[in-house]
């Protein structure tokens, strides 16, 4: 409920943002981040035949919007940005039995986009991300997150983005146990489809 409530609170934010002269893209993610939990080492304890895999692989979908009104100098925009992310499932195995256990994200930023050359954009910008960890009675946790980036036009419509994200105080904890901790860098690389 809370996913639905942010994602329609997302979408209408956006809607009153865009203006007449916004430029609206659709682009896909890849990229690394930091996954670290305490579970391993309480589980390790108890049961020596335990072992684990963890991905730090994240993928996602983000929605953009920007806008380049009259009070902005030619080659500045302001946008914002809202998506989903993705990590890598975290398998564990002990004493014969096996879960799996994983992270998403929706997350929502504002940013400042300056064309340093023709083609090539640098965005500064910073936001908040809603995080829950899945596949059991995980908790979750609204954090905030700062951004820096570069794109690239290849085309009118097309568009190449690098982003550096760094995510703070995002632990997932319940009772003193961290189920998942994804602070920390997290560059990505994203292709991006302008609608306009």
């Amino acid at each position: 409920m809370r996913k639905i409530t942010l994602a329609a609170a997302a979408v209408i934010f956006m809607s009153a943002f865009a203006s007449a002269q916004a430029n609206w893209a659709i682009g896909f993610k890849a990229g690394m981040g930091q996954n670290q939990s305490d579970i391993g080492d309480i589980a390790k304890a108890q049961y020596p035949s335990y072992s684990r895999e963890m991905s730090n692989n994240v993928y996602g979908i983000e929605f953009l919007v920007e806008d380049d009104s009259s009070f902005l100098s030619e080659g500045n925009f302001i946008g914002f940005k809202t998506g989903f992310s993705w990590r890598g499932y975290e398998t564990a195995r002990a004493g014969g039995y096996s879960y799996k256990a994983g992270y998403s994200e929706m997350l929502a930023a504002l940013y400042y986009k300056r064309m340093v050359l023709e083609k090539i954009g640098l965005i500064i910008g910073g936001g908040g991300a809603w995080g829950i960890a899945y596949g059991g009675d995980y908790p979750y946790k609204i954090y905030p997150f700062a951004t820096v980036g570069a794109e690239w036009r290849i085309a009118r419509f097309l568009a190449l983005g690098l982003d550096v994200k760094y995510n703070f105080l995002a632990e997932m904890k319940s009772g003193g146990i961290v189920y998942r901790d994804v602070s920390g860098f997290e560059p990505s690389l994203a292709l991006r489809l302008y609608l306009y």
